[in-house]
């Protein structure tokens, strides 16, 4: 799954880095479809694209440390959690996901526009305050 040195790599909290590239914070359930699909979907976009941002994903149904941080994070950009995915970009929240061409727009156009900006949030680095 991985297009040359842009793979999209699921990482735990000990590695995020705070840069120049948008952080996706990718909530998933083990066994679900729809968050296969938006991580195919992400694995999909080109080099390019993918030189954009950096994905650091967190398996909430067996793992309740992930689950409260996806909780901590829904507190943080006041957006409640009602399933999975659950993708936390910059301060923004897309829940589930639909298919390429509408979810994986949406996804994608935010990337875009939080790319271009030298001031966006990253809710770990409000996390990290609040800790």
């Amino acid at each position: 799954m991985s297009r040359g040195s842009h793979k999209v790599v699921i990482k735990s909290d000990d590695d995020i880095k705070i840069d120049e590239k948008v952080n996706l914070y990718l909530f998933w359930g083990s066994t679900c479809p729809h968050c296969k699909a938006e991580y195919a979907f992400l694995e999909s976009l080109s080099d390019e694209e993918k030189s954009k941002f950096r994905v650091y994903g967190f398996e909430v149904w067996n793992n309740k440390e992930n689950a409260s941080l996806m909780k901590e994070f829904a507190k943080i950009t006041n957006k409640e959690v009602t399933g999975v995915p659950y993708l936390v970009i910059g301060d923004s929240v897309i829940t589930g996901y639909s298919d390429d061409a509408t979810t994986g727009k949406d996804i994608k156009d935010l990337i875009d526009k939080l790319y271009t900006k030298t001031d966006r949030t990253d809710v770990y680095k409000l996390y990290q305050e609040q800790q």
